[in-house]
């Protein structure tokens, strides 16, 4: 019998002016940030995982950004490892973002890369 591997997917927004990320910190720790993301649900695939996670966390509609078309996949090990797709969205300016509202127990935050625990070939 194969193991499965749980899904995961993820957004990695880029803004190109201040050269900072939109970050959700962790429920378990307000100070630790990384990428907008979560589980894929059955019946999703992974882009549709990413934007719905995006939309829950921050309140966003990233649907309606250009999504880069080289997502980053790799296997995030953990209590649980989870196969990753990470789709970027670059944007000029942080003020093209808006209507930010966190899901409760959360923090959306731009914070400068080095104060993530973002990692992976995204530029």
């Amino acid at each position: 019998m194969t193991d499965v591997i749980p899904k995961a997917a993820g957004l990695f927004v880029y803004c190109e002016k201040t050269k900072r990320v939109l970050a959700v910190s962790r429920r378990n720790n307000s100070t630790q940030f990384g990428c907008i993301g979560g589980k894929v649900d059955p019946g999703e695939n992974e882009l549709q995982a990413a934007l719905r996670e995006g939309k829950e966390e921050t309140g966003v509609d990233f649907s309606t950004f250009k999504i880069e078309n080289n997502p980053f996949v790799e296997i995030c090990e953990g209590s649980t490892d989870y196969l990753t797709t990470t789709y970027q969205i670059i944007i000029k300016d942080e003020e093209s973002v808006t209507n930010i509202t966190p899901e409760k127990g959360l923090t959306v935050s731009w914070v400068d890369l080095d104060q993530t625990c973002i990692h992976g070939p995204f530029f």
